[in-house]
């Protein structure tokens, strides 16, 4: 059946939401091919452009740019089948390919230099500013190490702009260069300055934060990079393969700031980044990070194990050498384009450089147990946690001291939450000493403490735990613990408490309670409890008992249907289904089909692409191809 050209709209918009890769790209391929099939020319721009975009953010520019060469045609025979909207995002398409070939050291001179022309003109014939040229002009001196590249950058920065720019990006992209020349008290000026991205921001805010964070460390202030490395992890989304340098700034600032557990942390959560990016030269800038970040380390007498999927290094001295020998080979690649050897001699100071004046200070006081026969604390019995002038205080006024500024003053809010748990302990006030460390744990999270955050989140459980506490809301601390637990790969303690209180959740009941309605809601409350806790215990043990998570995954998704929360009995299901994958399980595709039916907006389109590659690596060609109809709505 023919579709009308909203219905092919709409399907690429919902494709929009597909995570990059082989599904997004095929689905935009078949939608294209209905384009040309049922002669739907008014959506021929928009499908085109999408389908640009889904090549080069998978990272294949080069069949980007065959697309955007059909789309460039376009534009000259058919200006009027573009609408405003159109019109706007060819031009971002075309920024996207002139950058990505320049990205590319196999793309010749010859070939990128007529790129580099044809966008002035383009913009010229459209009536638009010439920034977007200059700025790949001054993009390509800096990937020529061209002898011209301070003369491109204030040519770009003098030329007038588009609206499309705010003044959040302006400044990141010049930030970009300073730091680049390792003009970082230059950075830290222009990232200091006033003003937020508007919505129209093409910039993402963790950007310019790594950038903050990474020279305020270079040029000796520490405190400072600890709390713009706070704010960029707070602004850096989880999936997104845009920001590969800003990832690879994280590991820089963290290896030379000597903050070896989260730099390695760092290291394994993005450790795919070290085999590729969407381009060439995003790679190189990745490679260029991690083996300055590590080899920092090193050089300050720090390493530990690595548990890495990708490279043949188990510990970071190991990837300090991998990845600096595959960083110089990348940088010869483009000097060899380029006809010198100036990228590789900038690489290569990049990852000596000189260890920054001060290391990163992330940690946060966790005092220890205190019981209630103990003579009174003092600060140093607990770690500086209790001063002389809180010496007097009681668990009471340090709990509301700390409420009071944990909206402001995160690192004073830590303080007082330690000093509440160390006085209601000395009280006997088993409980409140048990919540008090569940903030504390929570503050040391957010301050990229895990040390002190596991710490903190042990001690709390185990108080309320012993304390008799209602297992529903130990369950809240058991499920803020557990992703600290496994990251720093030490979870026996909150495994342990996470069995013990899906005991106690499993055989509670509610018959002593006269009132129906009263019943009824904590039975709800269990319920929901029980579908959270078989959830954490789930992921807690998937690596160890693949079949018991598998059961507690599925469980978990049947109660959280029962409760009535279906995005989060899909997520569960999403949970079961990767469990499976893990282990190489046949029934791997039928179990993700099963989330992929229960998911719905955002998330389905992620578990649909992930069922599509799926289905092709079993061999299950008709069934990937039913899945990509319905994610195309056809």
């Amino acid at each position: 059946m023919t579709r009308d050209i909203d219905d092919i709209l709409a399907a690429a918009q919902s494709a929009d939401h597909m995570p990059y890769g082989p599904a997004r790209t095929e689905t935009m391929v078949r939608l294209l091919d209905e384009v040309d099939r049922d002669a739907l020319q008014d959506a021929e721009a928009y499908v085109l452009i999408c389908l640009v975009e889904a090549h080069f953010f998978a990272g294949d520019t080069a069949r980007a740019l065959v697309v955007f060469s059909r789309l460039r045609r376009l534009w000259a025979e058919h200006p009027e089948r573009f609408d405003q909207w159109d019109r706007e995002a060819f031009f971002a398409a075309m920024n996207w390919v002139v950058g990505g070939v320049q990205d590319d050291p196999s793309v010749s001179a010859a070939q990128i230099l007529p790129l580099l022309d044809d966008m002035t003109e383009l913009a010229a014939v459209a009536g638009l500013a010439a920034d977007a040229a200059a700025y790949e002009r001054l993009r390509w001196a800096i990937r020529s190490e061209s002898d011209d590249v301070e003369a491109r950058f204030e040519e770009w920065r003098h030329t007038p702009r588009t609206t499309a720019d705010c003044e959040f990006c302006e400044r990141t992209r010049v930030a970009m260069v300073f730091a680049r020349d390792g003009r970082f008290a230059e950075t830290v000026t222009l990232a200091s300055a006033p003003g937020a991205p508007d919505r129209r921001c093409s910039t993402d805010p963790a950007d310019m934060y790594s950038l903050h964070a990474q020279a305020l460390l270079e040029v000796g202030d520490a405190v400072g990079a600890a709390r713009l490395y706070r704010d960029f992890e707070a602004a850096l989304p989880r999936q997104s393969a845009h920001l590969t340098m800003a990832r690879g700034r994280r590991i820089w600032t963290l290896g030379r700031g000597g903050a070896l557990e989260l730099a390695v942390a760092a290291i394994e959560e993005d450790q795919d980044y070290l085999l590729g990016g969407i381009t060439g030269w995003l790679h190189l800038s990745f490679l260029t990070s991690v083996a300055a970040g590590t080899s920092a380390l090193v050089r300050a007498g720090l390493d530990a194990p690595l548990r890495l999927r990708v490279v043949p290094a188990a510990t970071v001295s190991e990837l300090a050498d991998w990845t600096r020998e595959r960083a110089l080979e990348l940088a010869d690649a483009f000097g060899a384009r380029a006809g010198g050897d100036r990228l590789r001699a900038r690489t290569l100071a990049d990852i000596e450089r000189p260890l920054p004046p001060q290391p990163l200070e992330f940690r946060v006081a966790v005092p220890a147990p205190v019981s209630a026969e103990a003579p009174a604390p003092t600060a140093e019995d607990h770690g500086g946690a209790l001063t002389d002038e809180s010496a007097a205080e009681t668990w009471e006024q340090a709990l509301a001291a700390a409420e009071a500024v944990v909206s402001t003053d995160l690192t004073a809010a830590a303080a007082a939450y330690g000093r509440a748990a160390v006085l209601a302990d000395a009280a006997g006030a088993l409980a409140d000493a048990g919540f008090a460390y569940a903030e504390l744990g929570r503050s040391a999270d957010l301050l990229r403490d895990p040390a002190a955050s596991h710490r903190a989140y042990g001690e709390s459980v185990a108080r309320l735990i012993a304390a008799g506490v209602e297992p529903e809301l130990t369950v809240q601390v058991i499920e803020a613990w557990a992703p600290v637990a496994a990251d720093r790969d030490d979870t026996a303690d909150v495994a342990t408490a996470a069995a013990r209180i899906h005991e106690l959740l499993a055989v509670a009941n509610d018959e002593d309670v006269p009132d129906e309605r009263l019943r009824a809601r904590r039975a709800h409350r269990r319920v929901s409890a029980l579908a959270v806790i078989s959830e954490t215990r789930a992921r807690l043990i998937a690596g160890d008992d693949a079949d018991l998570a598998f059961d507690l995954a599925l469980r978990a998704a049947e109660l959280h249907r029962d409760t009535g929360r279906a995005d989060a009995a899909a997520d569960a299901l999403w949970l079961a289904a990767r469990i499976r994958e893990s282990v190489g399980a046949a029934d791997t595709p039928d179990v993700m089909r099963l989330a992929f039916d229960a998911s719905s907006g955002h998330q389905r389109s992620v578990v649909g692409a992930a069922l599509v590659e799926a289905l092709r690596g079993a061999g299950r060609h008709g069934d990937a191809d039913d899945v990509l109809r319905e994610l195309g709505g056809n």
